[in-house]
């Protein structure tokens, strides 16, 4: 059984959106909104938004209910250090446990209806096209509490890399509207809870560090966005990992969508969109060129399944195209921010719905995160350092596979030779658009020229300009609104540099590839393996032994890398960090300790975070504040020190930035309600306390929230850390 009811608004009126939703009649499928009474008193104004009451033009919001088939298993917890895979289910413990009621929110505008699920992980359960009908995502039709647990629509995987998270992991949420009336349906998450022995192998939930996750829609927009965000609370430096996962269905045909378990049309016409020239496998195997016909999902065939990482994707653009329908599945990405791409799907010819428990043959599978390959972590960030990602994803109908997409528009360029392979031979050469989002003012230029385009453009509208006979390439600027949204050479050029292969290469061979992967390794490694790739008293060692909790070890591994290197400002940093961790630490010699780690060359700008502690504890709140600034003006993205320095401002604009920011942010919204509070700014301060009482309904917020109030009292409290 299958179900999902909606249940319209009014919400919560202890959102910040809330009070509009609950006074407010929204937007009709057409994208028009009626007239209605403005609320007054509490449900007078919705922060941020400037001018008082804000309109909610065109985005609807509404809770609902999915039931679902709901598959259980017995499980076995390994401890036994050489087990790598402790949280797996007993061999044939899988059964069906009855069904499952799962709450949900909804957010939809004229052309799309997105379903989500905080209390599964914040997944997008499913994305419908408005005008079509179709879903953007595959719809598997369960829930389950084994890996992987979920596979329909988008999910994040955190903190390990795949598959991550599991049914037991909700994610606490509200409801936030920006200026423009896009509403942001915001969510957080923290995993230091996880911290019994067994999580530091794979599969492990233990993470120090918190997530944010941000599932935005505009009105007028056909795309829709998902962004993640994660921050280092911690003064040591960590290896960068976040990843999300999308299911799309394998086979669209003229019959429909294959969903679910049903037998699926053979063989795959499907093909990728993936623009790359080198792929490898897992851990870099098979590495070697990408082909155009690695793209036809229906020539791969044999056992098993297939593994495909991008290691050059400069377009931020992947998917697939479904030719019998002319639909394209995009995933739109920055790759300067978020270079991975991983396609996974099963051989062509291989369907058995009751063959494998835990992956279906009927979905192919689309990663994206911060790294070209799962098991290398390219970056590390810095202590106190934030770090977000965000993807947009659309479906486009109506023109054949794409050459080129971002989050505005959708282009193709067809030959007058070729008809592009759409039974259109003949046609003269052609550029196919579609905008993904309305627009009034619509120009198009080919080589500095003007082409014959209609003024305006209605998302999901695929248009076909003509172009001057015998053109087969060119470069095509598209604007919408005075605005630039693509500026592009057709047929895309992908560009042969193999710059960052070294990288990536080190990633997963270099010296410090074990340490960067974390605490839930692959094959059972964990952080702590990577003090045997470290020589003893080298700043390295000392740094995972800090890390460890083995403090005296540590602080000796730290003086030995000072004598043979005292311009190692790191060294510096982490053995003031140790210090901070004995009950009573001599604070002369640990600032005396912080400033050398600012004035050495390889100076550690975070030792002024660790600065202004010190001379917040000491009541000396001007100093605190200065070191703070300092160490904004170098790291932009320290969010640590965003945190601490909004808290100590005289006014609450830095407050309300850190909202802009990251609206599901629970440290943030916490220093805003405190300093709305001090500023007697009644009106803030309450629904910064009704955010904060809806935040605190996720298990571990509690206890990271008391955590964060000493932070801010200048206490240098333990950091959560796993246990032996």
């Amino acid at each position: 059984m299958l179900t999902h009811r909606l249940r319209s608004a009014p919400l919560f009126l202890f959102t910040l959106l809330a009070p509009a939703l609950a006074a407010t009649a929204c937007a009709s499928a057409a994208g028009d909104t009626e007239t209605r009474p403005k609320p007054t008193g509490d449900a007078a104004r919705s922060f941020p938004a400037a001018g008082g009451w804000p309109e909610v033009r065109g985005v609807e919001v509404s809770q609902g209910e999915l039931t679902l088939p709901w598959y259980t298993a017995t499980y076995q917890y390994q401890e036994n250090p050489g087990s790598n895979r402790p949280l797996y289910p007993v061999r044939d413990s899988r059964r069906f446990e009855g069904e499952r009621t799962l709450e949900t929110v909804v957010l939809e505008n004229a052309y799309v209806r997105i379903i989500i699920v905080p209390e599964l992980g914040g997944v997008v359960a499913r994305a419908i096209d408005k005008t079509t009908g179709y879903d953007h995502f595959f719809w598997e039709g369960r829930a389950r509490d084994w890996l992987p647990w979920w596979e329909s629509g988008v999910k994040v995987s955190f903190p390990f890399y795949e598959h991550g998270l599991g049914m037991n992991q909700p994610a606490a949420w509200h409801l936030f509207e920006h200026d423009d009336g896009s509403v942001t349906l915001a969510m957080w998450m923290e995993f230091s809870r996880h911290h019994q022995a067994f999580q530091r192998w794979r599969y492990g939930r233990y993470s120090a560090m918190p997530l944010t996750q941000r599932v935005t829609l505009r009105p007028g927009d056909a795309t829709f966005q998902v962004t993640y965000a994660i921050f280092n609370p911690l003064p040591w430096r960590k290896g960068k990992r976040l990843w999300n996962d999308v299911y799309y269905p394998r086979s669209h045909t003229t019959e429909g969508q294959v969903h679910g378990t049903d037998t699926p049309p053979m063989p795959t016409t499907t093909e990728w969109v993936y623009p790359t020239l080198y792929w490898s496998d897992h851990n870099g195997h098979g590495f070697g060129r990408y082909t155009e016909a690695m793209n036809r999902i229906g020539q791969r065939s044999g056992a098993g399944s297939f593994s495909v990482f991008s290691w050059d994707i400069p377009y931020g653009f992947s998917g697939l195209y479904y030719p019998e329908v002319k639909v394209n599945r995009l995933r739109l990405f920055d790759p300067d921010v978020a270079p991975g791409n991983k396609q996974w799907y099963i051989a062509d010819g291989r369907f058995n719905p009751e063959g494998d428990a835990r992956h279906m043959y009927n979905y192919v599978e689309l990663w994206g995160g911060t790294d070209n390959v799962f098991e290398g972590v390219e970056r590390w960030l810095l202590p106190g350092q934030r770090y977000e990602m965000t993807h947009h994803f659309a479906l486009i109908h109506g023109m054949g596979k794409v050459d080129y997409a971002n989050e505005h528009v959708g282009l193709r360029l067809v030959n007058a030779d070729d008809g592009g392979g759409d039974g259109q031979g003949g046609a003269g050469p052609r550029l196919e658009l579609t905008a993904l989002r309305q627009v009034a003012n619509l120009a198009v230029e080919h080589d500095g020229r003007s082409l014959d385009a209609p003024a305006e453009a209605e998302p999901g509208a695929a248009m076909s300009i003509d172009l001057p006979e015998a053109t087969d390439r060119g470069r095509f600027t598209v604007r919408f609104d005075d605005r630039t949204v693509a500026d592009i050479t057709l047929p895309l050029e992908l560009p042969d540099d193999t710059s960052a292969h070294d990288r990536i290469w080190q990633s997963m061979r270099g010296r410090h590839a074990r340490e960067m992967r974390g605490n839930a390794d692959n094959h059972g490694n964990n952080f702590r393996g990577a003090l045997r790739d470290y020589p003893e008293g080298s700043t390295d060692r000392g740094r995972v032994l800090l890390r460890d909790g083995r403090i005296e070890e540590a602080v000796t591994a730290l003086g030995r890398a000072l004598g043979a290197n005292s311009q190692d400002g790191e060294a510096w940093h982490l053995l003031a960090a140790a210090m901070l961790e004995q009950d009573q630490p001599d604070e002369e010699t640990v600032l005396r300790y912080l400033s050398r780690a600012l004035t050495a060359r390889q100076a550690a700008p975070a030792a002024h975070y660790d600065i202004a502690m010190l001379h917040l504890r000491n009541g000396r709140e001007q100093e605190a504040r200065q070191n703070l600034e300092r160490l904004i003006d170098h790291q932009p993205d320290n969010w640590s020190a965003r945190l601490l320095h909004a808290h100590l401002a005289t006014g609450i604009e830095p407050a309300k930035k850190l909202i802009e920011t990251d609206p599901a942010d629970l440290f943030a919204w916490h220093v805003l309600h405190r300093k709305a509070e001090a500023l007697d700014d009644d009106e803030t301060a309450r629904r910064a306390a009704a955010i904060l009482d809806r935040l605190l309904t996720e298990p571990g917020a509690e206890a990271r929230l008391q955590l964060f109030k000493r932070t801010l009292a200048g206490e240098h409290g333990l950091p959560p850390r796993l246990q032996h």
